[in-house]
């Protein structure tokens, strides 16, 4: 009295095994919101520094390139405000920029942030599209 079935229902059940094997408990995990698409488009046409650079620096570089503590731990390198900011740029050239060398993690520059992980690809393509379109204070 064993349970009988088709090959229509083994196949069934293999293929559907198969796929749970496959996922193997990853189908479902992201490691950040850029994955899930939770952020809004990455608009690089027309960066603004005030809009869109300021609070990229703000939120990773202020902690030790700010006023207050770029002497401190910071190595000198102060970059609040667009002055300070614009003194570690080539205008026009990103990939000359000692700023987006560092902060992109060109090979033979000191990666930024040092006490974190890599700016995303959207802070990254803001940095450097700004830097080529001028590195206006705008």
């Amino acid at each position: 009295m064993g349970i009988q079935m088709t090959k229509k229902q083994i196949v069934v059940i293999a293929a559907i095994g198969l796929a749970l094997a496959a996922f193997n408990g990853t189908g479902c995990y992201y490691d950040s919101k850029e994955e899930l698409g939770l952020l809004q488009v990455c608009d690089t046409a027309a960066v603004s520094f005030s809009l869109q650079i300021q609070p990229i620096l703000a939120a990773e570089c202020d902690v030790c390139h700010s006023t207050d503590a770029a002497d401190l731990v910071g190595g000198g390198n102060n970059l609040d405000g667009y002055d300070n900011t614009w003194n570690f740029t080539e205008p026009g050239d990103a990939a000359n920029s000692l700023f987006y060398q560092s902060v992109a993690w060109i090979p033979g520059s000191t990666f930024m942030p040092k006490s974190g992980s890599q700016l995303s690809a959207c802070e990254l393509a803001l940095i450097r599209n700004w830097i080529n379109q001028g590195a206006l204070n705008n």
